[in-house]
């Protein structure tokens, strides 16, 4: 089949196909928007005068542009501490994870252990929900 009977044959399909399609797009346009809309104001936000945030000014672009929010931030002692709990959290709990992961792992890998299936069925599942 030639290159261009193969890109042919892509883009004519039924028109229920087609119509289909067109329907998908613009739902998962819609949904992009409704996600990303608020992401792009929060930052717009961060970056503009407070005061022009509170009187609804911005909308899609900051207005005022400033950093001040950021010197805030980092120049109170609070951030650090967060920062340094959330990574003190991602370490103990990645360690405790995969500390549980070997002890359940190699009982399992063992055909003779009572019980076995059963077990696999429980660890399979809870993976899935």
């Amino acid at each position: 089949m030639s290159k261009q009977a193969v890109l042919k044959r892509g883009t004519n399909g039924p028109a229920a196909d087609r119509g289909f399609d067109t329907i998908v797009y613009l739902i998962a346009s819609v949904i992009m928007i409704l996600v990303l809309y608020p992401l792009l104001f929060v930052v717009s936000a961060s970056f503009s005068d407070p005061a022009k945030v509170l009187g609804g000014e911005v909308w899609l672009l900051p207005k005022g542009f400033t950093v001040e929010a950021y010197t805030n931030i980092l120049h109170n002692g609070k951030i650090w501490t967060g920062f340094a709990n959330s990574i003190l959290y991602t370490t103990v709990g990645t360690i405790i994870n995969i500390v549980m992961t070997l002890l359940a792992a190699y009982p399992l890998s063992r055909p003779d252990l009572p019980l076995r299936k059963g077990l696999m069925l429980i660890v399979t599942l809870t993976m899935f929900f």
